[in-house]
């Protein structure tokens, strides 16, 4: 009991360790934008944003777009928008989020500000970079135009974001308030993984496949957790000079999305369906690798693999919904239904969310993202207290049904079953102990004479009185091993002196015995002391021989009487 709070007490302040670190790197945030703020800026002046915008594109038709849209075009172009003065103030600038493209931002036929993704690098070091543009005094009118070319020109669709016109801190902040939920929620997501990779060396056997199951809902939430947090304003800005990194996170991430689904399923399955899916995990991770392989040796990025991945996410949600159907129809237990219940509503949320990003190329909420996780997670809880409660209800059972099995009924001591229990643990620890057989005398003349009920009464009272008497011994054990036949176990040394401490209480059971038990008990013994050399039966015979030697003796006496 000790060990196991130790434990949980452990594990709890593991968890507030990293649930503190985490907040105090939430705070250093805070405190680093804080002293980025630029002479000029007016602290805690409210964001402005830019949500509407006017698109000219390569043919030179005009649209205007309400932000966040997404571009359905491969051709450079040119967006529009207007700051009046007004809402300028001499240390602002625009923040503009892009992705996969060049641009340029001019005003009166003059460029002020140039980017262009770099020929060696991959294509997504141009992609969801934040750029802080300054807001010169010539900017008279306020209006911008930022002309762009997407990088490769083949790609399909530009996402375009709503723009924030401020001071770069006050933005940041205004966006890190926004982001605060996912990033909480994210911290939940991760810890839980934390913790499941902090409890696996303490794992049992016999809770493997739970583990195992909330150790695979907890990588897929890390990777959608991963996936997302890529996307939000306050880890750009902390990544902002590392495109690279972000773009290798982010389609590994993207890669290896129903691997950790297939993994649990494939727990719960056999034969076909488990090779199917066994060989599912496989291509998801050689596609992976051959992304890595493809884009190192320059022969194609991963973005423009992306529809092989695409792809093999079809593969994999086809064969995730037969073997849905096929635990739900051949194999429904607890166990599945579980399962069914915590992979379906996560399945549902992130084909939905790859459905729209094929379609529109833009990202669900975050939020609507992560919420199921949230609620798996809750729902685990729960289940795991009552799998908890259960077990400890079944472990109750077993531990009373173990004491009836090794408990003498009728005298409360312990029986053969557990003297046998007894032999093999000595067996194993060569134990060395004095071992004493002893026997009621005349019993079955009493129960001739008095009746069973008598004798029942005489071995009850002989055990009582036993078992009191042999608590002076070190580490002493009484067990009944026949109907009259007893049999102590003392953890005193060989130079304790057992036969005269047997006489000792024989000669004391004249009396202290209750007034309406018709006869009193009278025993033989013989004692032996078990080295521990040899196995525990063999000291219980020598034993044995000496309690007849003994009773033989007894009954010379009484025929002399």
């Amino acid at each position: 009991m000790r060990s196991a709070l130790s434990a949980t007490g452990s594990r709890i302040v593991r968890v507030l360790f990293y649930s503190l670190l985490a907040l105090a790197g939430l705070v250093m945030l805070w405190f680093a934008i804080q002293s980025e703020q630029p002479a000029g800026a007016v602290p805690g002046r409210p964001v402005r944003t830019v949500s509407r915008i006017q698109v000219e594109n390569a043919a030179g038709e005009v649209r205007d777009y309400d932000l966040p849209v997404t571009l359905k075009t491969g051709e450079p172009f040119a967006m529009r928008f207007r700051v009046p003065a007004e809402d300028r103030q001499p240390a602002d600038v625009v923040a503009v989020q892009t992705n996969y493209m060049d641009f340029t931002v001019w005003f009166d036929g003059a460029p002020i500000y140039e980017y262009q993704v770099g020929d060696r690098t991959f294509i997504k070091s141009g992609g969801y970079l934040l750029h802080f543009i300054p807001l010169r005094d010539c900017l008279t009118d306020g209006t911008i135009e930022i002309r762009a070319t997407p990088r490769p020109p083949h790609l399909y669709a530009q996402k375009l974001n709503v723009l924030y016109v401020g001071s770069p801190a006050q933005i940041t902040l205004d966006r890190l308030g926004n982001d605060l939920p996912v990033l909480m929620i994210s911290l939940v997501i991760i810890l839980f993984f934390i913790g499941m990779v902090l409890l696996y060396p303490r794992r049992r056997p016999a809770g493997r496949a739970d583990y195992m199951m909330l150790f695979h809902m907890a990588f897929l939430g890390l990777i959608v957790t991963g996936y997302i947090l890529l996307q939000t304003w306050t880890v750009n800005r902390l990544l902002r000079d590392h495109h690279l990194l972000v773009y290798v996170l982010e389609f590994t991430l993207l890669s290896v999305l129903p691997l950790p689904v297939l993994l649990i399923l494939r727990q719960y399955t056999q034969g076909k369906l488990h090779r199917l899916l066994t060989w599912n995990v496989r291509l998801l991770c050689l596609n992976l690798l051959a992304q890595y392989v493809l884009s190192l040796s320059g022969i194609r990025e991963m973005r423009e693999m992306l529809p092989v991945t695409h792809a093999l996410f079809g593969v994999c949600f086809i064969v995730v919904i037969v073997v849905l159907y096929d635990m739900r129809r051949q194999h429904r237990t607890p166990e599945t239904s579980a399962v069914l219940l915590s992979v379906l509503p996560l399945l549902a949320i992130s084909t939905a969310g790859m459905v729209v990003y094929m379609i529109t190329g833009l990202l669900l909420t975050p939020l609507v993202l992560q919420i199921p996780f949230v609620v798996f997670l809750m729902a685990q809880a729960v289940a795991a207290m009552e799998r908890y409660a259960q077990l400890r209800e079944n472990a109750m059972k077993i531990q009373t049904y173990q004491q009836l099995a090794s408990t003498d009924l009728m005298t409360g001591l312990d029986n053969r079953n557990a003297f046998n229990e007894l032999s093999n643990e000595v067996a194993d620890t060569h134990q060395a102990a004095w071992v004493v057989m002893m026997d009621l005398n005349n019993l079955k003349r009493v129960n001739d004479i008095h009746g069973h009920r008598v004798g029942d009464e005489l071995i009850t009272a002989f055990a009582q009185r036993m078992q009191q008497e042999v608590q002076a011994l070190s580490g002493s054990r009484m067990y009944r091993v026949g109907g009259d036949e007893f049999l102590l176990y003392a953890l005193e040394p060989q130079s304790f002196a057992m036969a005269d401490w047997l006489a000792g209480v024989r000669n004391s059971f004249e009396d202290g015995w209750p007034e309406d038990l018709a006869v009193r008990p009278e025993f033989s013994y013989g004692a032996f002391y078990h080295a521990g050399l040899e196995p525990l039966g063999a000291a219980v015979r020598k034993a044995d021989q000496r309690m007849y030697a003994d009773k033989s003796v007894m009954r010379q006496a009484d025929a002399m009487m």
